[in-house]
């Protein structure tokens, strides 16, 4: 009997706790969830980060931003810069599809951010902004690694708030 009561109150605990609104919260993500979407480029991961290994061309990638609360409000973006004259250029966009009869989709996107030039260590991209105003969707950042000159270029990781 005091198994069954114990077992009901566990259960009844998890529900209460486990139906709760979603709460705004910080998180990071490790540049390797990255993926590359586009370009010629060739990406490897290294400590967590993506980055270019090609020494001539460029790549595009693609990082989800995973959100619990109704939206982003701001994204720092954490790079390296390996190239001597090209910046590494990152945006955030807000993407929500709708079906039916008004299908279509619904894009926010921000203005690019740019690296400030080579450095062997690491830049903040920042996006202070409200990432958009579309109800529901989907969120990601979208980024161009230089082709490795003086280092590689790279993603080392996506912090943001909602």
């Amino acid at each position: 009997m005091k198994r069954i009561i114990t077992s009901a109150l566990s259960a009844a605990m998890f529900l209460t706790i486990g139906l709760g609104e979603a709460q705004a919260d910080t998180k990071t993500l490790a540049g390797f969830s990255c993926l590359k979407a586009r370009g010629s480029g060739y990406t490897g991961e290294s400590w967590g980060g993506i980055e270019n290994l090609s020494t001539s061309r460029t790549v595009d990638v693609a990082c989800p931003m995973v959100k619990d609360a109704s939206k982003i409000k701001a994204t720092t973006i954490m790079v390296r810069d390996g190239h001597a004259s090209q910046a590494v250029r990152c945006r955030v966009l807000h993407v929500r599809r709708s079906y039916g009869a008004s299908s279509g989709v619904s894009v926010y996107q921000t203005p690019y951010r740019y690296s400030s030039g080579w450095s062997a260590g690491y830049q903040n991209l920042n996006f202070w902004d409200d990432i958009g105003s579309l109800s529901g969707g989907h969120y990601f950042a979208y980024c161009t690694l230089p082709a490795a000159q003086n280092g590689r270029s790279s993603i080392e990781s996506i912090t943001y708030f909602e």
